[in-house]
């Protein structure tokens, strides 16, 4: 499914990840959706053009912390604009006023390659992308394809989208539900690390808040048959329930 260019300004990374830290989500995705450092804020597909893939998802996204892992080696090479069949249309170019735009790496997670999007490695992407409060994931689940996706508003504050291709729509599905099911795992009040505000959902999208100190991010999940895109960024929490739902509705058709 393709979206839309100009998809109408109205909502989302996530992304999530080590105590309020900052990097790759949002995403998808947390709301850098560290959608994130692990935006917000990421095994070893093909890669277009045959140059390096980057290793991380999105930067600077909220997240609770995440299970030990070797992190990979940090990209020496621009990552290719694509993933698989994944591409700048399959991502929106604006996200609740947030604008697709090329954003320096907060960490040198990846390289730039003076477009918005960059691939990444898929199993490194899905795994840092979960939100963990304290809860394990039930299984992993890896995409075949991911691609990273970066905004900014017009006051300089970060969004991350991940896109991810999964082998079919029961695997994208395993994925999805695995990672809904983590954010219900989180406090949704006081002062944790990460903290989630449900704000809307259907059977195959979801819509909240992220908190982490001072700020606040929207996030949409959602799954387009063998996709799930993560969407986030960080807008002080100002997207409404109406603006989320219209968001999601138009990235699902």
């Amino acid at each position: 499914m393709r979206v839309r260019t100009g998809t109408p300004a109205a909502v989302v990374l996530l992304l999530v990840l080590s105590g309020c830290s900052a990097g790759t989500q949002p995403g998808v995705p947390t709301p850098e959706p560290t959608v994130a450092t692990t935006a917000p804020g990421t095994a070893t597909p093909a890669t277009a053009g045959g140059s390096p893939q980057a290793t991380t998802t999105p930067a600077e996204t909220p997240t609770a912390s995440s299970p030990d892992r070797e992190p990979p080696p940090r990209p020496t090479a621009p990552a290719p604009s694509t993933a698989g069949d994944l591409d700048q249309d399959d991502l929106p170019r604006e996200v609740l006023g947030f604008t697709a735009e090329e954003r320096p790496p907060s960490e040198g997670e990846y390289v730039p390659n003076g477009t918005w999007t960059h691939a990444v490695d898929p199993a490194q992407a899905a795994w840092e992308a979960l939100p963990r409060c304290g809860a394990t994931p039930a299984e992993e689940v890896v995409p075949e394809h991911a691609l990273a996706a970066t905004y900014l508003d017009e006051a300089g504050r970060p969004g991350n989208g991940l896109l991810m291709s999964f082998a079919d729509a029961d695997t994208a599905g395993r994925y999805a539900r695995g990672y809904r099911e983590l954010l219900q795992g989180c406090p949704n009040e006081g002062a944790a690390p990460l903290v989630v505000e449900p704000v809307a959902e259907d059977g195959s999208w979801y819509a909240g808040r992220r908190g982490c100190g001072p700020e606040r991010w929207s996030e949409l999940v959602l799954q387009r048959e063998a996709e799930v895109l993560l969407l986030i960024v960080q807008d002080d929490g100002t997207a409404d329930a109406d603006e989320l739902t219209e968001l999601a509705t138009d990235l699902t058709r």
